[in-house]
């Protein structure tokens, strides 16, 4: 009474006061027990549609304890107990012991259930189940094993649940026809289906799977297909690993490219697919990469890109970026773009480091990939000024963000993106948040939790500074500074890491020698961590690449290890064809130069080098790759092959000299070889 409809016609006010009345006398409890059955799931589905919030809680808690005893959910219909599920799942309600008595009904009542029903039953349990797993997490210490008990109940009620409906689905539709069942699905009941069963962590063997993988191949199907569902079906076939379902993942993508060419994409949609198909790991086909080509032109779009980055959160902006990094899709305009909108005061001021960690290494990847493409001697002016602006605008970013980065709140992946980022792009400012990443990476807790994979990075990461900052002090008049902090983090990623050498990848190995041979000026480098490294590269030898051997050559060759027998494994291994084919002249060259800081004279082996140097495109050879060869021949005291030197020196160098004289030509140019070898961006699995 007194109460007037909404100004645009809703029923809401008159329902809101309505359940306020039915509440007011034992919260419900009364009127609700006097319901027939066919009237509770009228109820709660008219409270689902209506979505009152907090008006309604007594009510639905006192349906749900109606619909708990069998009377009441016995009587109900294979539909009517999809509408009772479906509807709490809207309102996101989990009602344990209501679950569990509808969830064991329906398994009775599944031949009762059309296709759709059965879609909208296993998205809605498994919607349930991962609402309560996350007010689970949510509950005080006192609750949480009581909640988490009960969580891991239900969700094995609704794993049973899937299987029970899955096989239903797979079976005819009549015994006139031999037409499965799950032919009857939309786009939209199979993309549910898939979600429930990523949700529920359903093994990917699951025989209903490859099934509707191939029902979504059907052109009517994959016609049907909106751009959420697109972005819900890839997130799912990353999350079940369905790799293998290339064919149905090409034809989602081919979709996706046709819709978001002319629709408006929202960026939690274009962040979802993205995402996806970087982690799925299939951007080198043409399908694959069309969406990011399609994502490109968006973001590039004066109109559709600014209206929709506008709109787009720090988290969307920065895995937009992550996976244009990840799929190693450089676009100047997309970086340039995603990078001004993180630096907008609206998002950056509320950034988390999470977001900034990842919008720096998504960044200095692109940047880096950008740098390889044109890494020679002869890059086009117009290619460095386009580089030389991309670095300006790295630096105004870090400059806007890496403040957020002084937090509490890092996780170890946080932290190591974050100092690999800072390391590559050698940012000269703030260093101080450099050692606030290296120190809370280093804490027990943190280093517990952190793979081997993070260590080591982290590791390389304080080794690039160092030779950074290093370089800076020889250039600059005023006293060495002294040890930087971060040294001391160093030491225990270098003693964290030894302790778990069997856990360790060869890039990790790698990696950890090139960073101790860089920084065995500074921390203290035990024999015992020498040899422990060096027998496990050894040991591993087989499982390395070229970039891996060239990488432990030198880092071994700083650390003074003068094992033959060692340095002959790695080398025999690095003059594999296998290997040596796919070695850039770079990488030889390192060889050869830390061959020569380790005195290893061995004329077979450099000529096999050497030979190799020539068959290499010259015009992708470096001044410094060059140098490096020949210092390493200067070292050992041996003449490079005439017609080699003749060939870097006229080509390369654009002079004709004498071996002798090599050191006055080439300067200051050797340096460290192995250095830009190990800063690309390999720590692929960073962010993810």
């Amino acid at each position: 009474e007194g109460e007037r409809p909404a100004g645009d016609g809703s029923f809401r006010p008159l329902a809101a006061v309505t359940c306020r009345a039915i509440a007011s006398d034992d919260g419900g409890a009364s009127y609700i027990s006097g319901l027939w059955h066919t009237s509770l799931v009228e109820t709660v589905w008219s409270l689902a549609i209506l979505d009152l919030g907090e008006e309604t809680a007594g009510l639905l808690d006192a349906i749900g304890d109606r619909l708990e005893k069998s009377d009441a959910v016995g009587r109900l219909t294979g539909s009517q107990l999809v509408t009772v599920l479906w509807s709490y799942a809207i309102l996101d309600r989990p009602r344990q012991g209501m679950m569990k008595a509808v969830m064991r009904r329906l398994r009775k009542a599944r031949r009762e259930l059309f296709a759709s029903d059965i879609a909208r039953a296993l998205w809605s349990a498994a919607r349930l189940v991962e609402r309560l797993d996350d007010k689970a997490e949510l509950e005080l210490e006192l609750e949480l094993e009581e909640l988490d008990v009960a969580a891991a109940q239900l969700r094995e009620e609704a794993i049973v649940l899937f299987y029970t409906l899955s096989n239903e689905l797979m079976s005819p539709v009549s015994s006139d026809s031999s037409k499965p069942r799950l032919l009857d699905l939309t786009a939209g009941a199979t993309a549910d289906i898939i979600v429930s069963s990523a949700t529920l962590e359903i093994g990917h063997e699951a025989p209903i799977l490859p099934a509707l993988s191939c029902h979504l191949r059907q052109p009517r199907i994959v016609k049907q297909c909106s751009l959420q569902d697109i972005s819900r079906l890839l997130l799912s076939f990353h999350r079940l690993g369905l790799k293998e379902e290339r064919k149905t993942i090409r034809s989602l993508c081919n979709r996706f490219t046709e819709l978001a060419r002319t629709n408006d994409c929202d960026g939690k949609t274009l962040n979802t697919v993205l995402r996806s198909v970087a982690m799925l790991q299939v951007a080198d086909d043409a399908s694959y990469t069309s969406v990011f080509d399609v994502a490109a032109s968006i973001i590039n779009d004066d109109d559709r890109g600014m209206a929709m980055c506008s709109r787009c959160s720090e988290f969307e902006v920065s895995s937009i970026l992550w996976s244009f990094a990840k799929a190693k899709y450089v676009d100047d305009g997309v970086i340039r773009r995603l990078a001004n909108r993180m630096m907008e005061e609206d998002v950056s001021q509320l950034c988390s480091p999470s977001s900034v960690s990842r919008i720096l290494w998504s960044y200095t990847v692109l940047l880096s990939l950008a740098d390889d493409s044109h890494s020679d001697d002869n890059t086009p002016i117009d290619v460095g000024q386009r580089l030389a602006e991309l670095r300006e605008t790295q630096y105004l970013l870090f400059q806007s963000l890496s403040w957020v980065l002084l937090s509490s709140q890092l996780n170890p992946i946080d932290c190591t993106a974050a100092m690999w980022a800072m390391a590559q792009a050698s940012y000269p400012l703030d260093l101080s948040v450099f050692d606030h990443l290296a120190e809370t990476l280093a804490g027990d807790d943190t280093l517990e939790r952190s793979s081997t994979e993070c260590i080591s990075q982290a590791l390389w990461s304080c080794g690039k500074m160092s030779t950074w900052e290093a370089l800076q002090q020889g250039h600059s008049e005023e006293a060495s500074l002294g040890i930087p902090p971060y040294m001391e983090s160093a030491e225990k990623y270098a003693t964290n890491l030894l302790s778990r050498k069997e856990d360790m990848s060869p890039k990790d190995v790698a990696q950890t020698i090139w960073s101790m041979g860089k920084l065995s000026d500074m921390i203290d480098v035990g024999e015992k961590s020498i040899e422990g490294f060096a027998s496990l590269a050894v040991n591993m030898a087989n499982s390395l690449n070229g970039v891996e051997i060239a990488s432990t050559l030198y880092g071994l060759a700083r650390l003074g290890y003068n094992s033959e027998s060692g340095v002959d494994v790695l080398t025999s291994r690095f003059l594999k064809t296998s290997v040596l084919a796919g070695s850039t002249a770079r990488e030889i060259s390192s060889v050869m130069f830390s061959l020569g800081m380790m005195g290893h004279r061995n004329p077979e082996l450099f000529a096999k080098l050497s030979t190799a140097m020539m068959e290499s495109n010259i015009d992708e050879t470096s001044s410094e790759s060059i140098a490096n060869a020949l210092t390493a021949y200067e070292a050992v005291d041996m003449a490079p092959p005439r017609i080699l030197f003749d060939r870097w020196a006229s080509e390369k160098l654009g002079i004709m000299a004498r071996h002798s004289f090599i050191s006055q030509i080439v300067g200051d140019a050797v340096a460290s070889p192995a250095e830009v070898i190990t800063s690309g961006t390999s720590n692929e699995l960073l962010m993810e």
